[in-house]
């Protein structure tokens, strides 16, 4: 019987929504130990049913909920008094609180990204934008470097819109996190793991959006002459790799994603389901238990009420051992979900600290061979230290690459504590279950990851979007040169976006040459 109680103890990682359910399950399940010995009892004990200490346990057991049953109270009744602010861990109000700001701050940030996307529509624009495009690098001879194009991909877009769907899913989730911890019966029917999955695959999305601005402004931000074009990007993967990278990691985000919260809310609802039951027998015992205490009922019907009471509570037992058969495999599923994310999250970190290093180094470089020619130009002696400058004097003298430095590092956080979420949920997911301050801290590090990354990813969108704007304005006023088009589709490709309007949704073929370059471009212009 002991075991009955506790038995659920040793269970490690599973919804907290869900939790006060098995336990009320488990209790009931000891019940039925207690309610043999009233099967030989006569009838007029049976005018009092089940008061005195018949229910409540011996006095070594004074921890355990049937001890603490007052006297001819509904067990049933108190049962669920008892569990439900027991093991249905609320939060806090300052948690609550910290939610309800991240609500407000993602629903700006959704009406901000669902403009960007639609304004270049109700500005009366006559053509849509590409997706992307092919892009052809070629050295000063005009031969191609490398045989394979750069997929050129239309980061204001594909970022914007990852933002837009990553705040829907944290506004989602914190919804359902706040109303669950206010309402059990909302909890029990309500299932977080689509909104988690959406603002977990919107926050990747966005991740790598941002590195394919770093890929393409690396690329473009090089000088490549003559027969060193392959030496002097050869620190560079080339196009072959990038386009497998870029196109088969976010897939791979997408569809894994997709499959395994799928494959979670599949055993979620099943477990909901038992649940549901779980519940109804206990409302079905409450009534009857009240139904036999009235002592103008007939004996008879008073024997009646006592085996249908019976007949619940072996219903209860059965639904018990089939509600923790449900429960291990939704463990399993919670736990694999779980360090799957976290491997696609540390792939993510890893990938982003590689390409943002790239163009970190491409930087440098551009900036010692720019002092270099210039010292030379002006015939002077004196040695230049631009390669051994360090980060913080090139964000000195460099607000372009300042803000560069900031949205990034802000990436980096998110990243971080993303990864921070997904290690406490394998390593302490008892106290995320049981104890409030842990789950208070789950809630608040799964939206502040979305928060991290939403600021330096929107001020990105935006910078996109002025970009987009004023090319569109230039291109409409006059007609241009094709060497001066050619210039500003490169100087498009350093923010990470063309927006060259196109006819449709295209996948144009666009030769962008190095030796179009006159002088020397900055790749951070904010």
């Amino acid at each position: 019987m002991q075991h009955w109680i506790d038995g659920s103890a040793n269970v490690r990682c599973f919804p907290i929504k869900l939790l006060c359910i098995v336990h009320i399950s488990c209790q009931l399940g000891s019940l039925r130990h207690h309610s043999s010995r009233c099967r030989h009892t006569s009838p007029k004990s049976i005018k009092q049913p089940m008061a005195g200490r018949s229910w409540r346990r011996s006095s070594n057991d004074d921890n355990s909920l049937l001890s603490r049953i007052p006297i001819a109270a509904n067990p049933f009744s108190f049962a669920l008094n008892e569990l439900t602010p027991r093991y249905f861990v609320r939060l806090s109000t300052i948690a609550r609180t910290i939610l309800m700001v991240f609500f407000v701050f993602h629903a700006f940030i959704t009406l901000f990204c669902l403009a960007l996307l639609l304004l270049p529509y109700l500005r009366g624009a006559s053509k849509s934008q590409w997706l992307f495009r092919r892009l052809y690098i070629k050295d000063n001879a005009g031969v191609n470097v490398y045989k394979v194009p750069l997929l050129w991909m239309n980061t204001g877009i594909l970022m914007t819109a990852s933002q837009l769907m990553g705040s829907m899913g944290a506004q989602a989730f914190i919804y359902m996190q706040v109303k669950s911890a206010l309402s059990p019966k909302y909890a029990l029917h309500s299932q977080l793991e689509p909104a988690l999955g959406v603002m977990y695959m919107g926050e990747m999305l966005t991740y790598w959006s941002l590195m394919h601005c770093f890929l393409v402004a690396t690329y473009c931000g090089s000088e490549v002459e003559g027969d060193g074009a392959k030496g002097s990007s050869r620190w560079i993967p080339s196009p072959t790799i990038l386009n497998t990278i870029f196109l088969g990691f976010p897939t791979l985000v997408v569809s894994s994603t997709v499959a395994l919260f799928a494959w979670l809310c599949t055993a979620h609802g099943s477990f909901s389901t038992l649940a549901s039951k779980v519940l109804y027998l206990l409302n079905q015992g409450s009534i009857i238990w009240d139904q036999g205490r009235d002592t103008s009922i007939p004996l008879q019907d008073k024997t009646n009420l006592m085996t249908r009471l019976f007949q619940v509570m072996g219903q209860v037992q059965n639904l018990r051992d089939a509600t923790e058969s449900q429960l291990a495999d939704l463990v399993v599923r919670f736990r694999i979900t779980q360090f799957v994310q976290l491997g696609l999250s540390a792939a993510t970190f890893l990938g982003f600290l590689c390409f943002f290093s790239l163009l970190l180094n491409k930087y440098r470089m551009s900036r010692s061979q720019s002092s270099h020619s210039a010292s030379q130009s002006s015939f002077t002696r004196e040695p230049t230290h631009g390669a051994n400058r360090s980060l913080i004097q090139m964000a000195k003298s460099d607000r372009q690459f300042f803000h560069l430095v900031l949205r990034s590092m802000a990436m980096i956080v998110a990243m971080m504590t993303l990864m921070a979420l997904f290690v406490m949920n394998l390593m302490r997911s008892e106290q995320v279950i049981r104890e409030p301050r842990y789950r208070a801290i789950a809630s608040w590090l799964a939206t502040a990851t979305g928060t991290w990354s939403a600021i330096p990813i929107t001020w990105q969108c935006w910078g996109l979007y002025n970009d987009n704007l004023n090319r569109a304005a230039q291109e409409a006023s006059m007609l241009k040169p094709p060497e001066e088009i050619q210039g500003s589709q490169f100087k498009a490709a350093q923010r990470g976006t063309g927006s060259t309007a196109s006819a449709h949704w295209d996948c144009e073929s666009e030769e962008i040459e190095f030796k179009s370059l006159s002088q020397q471009r900055n790749p951070f212009r904010a």
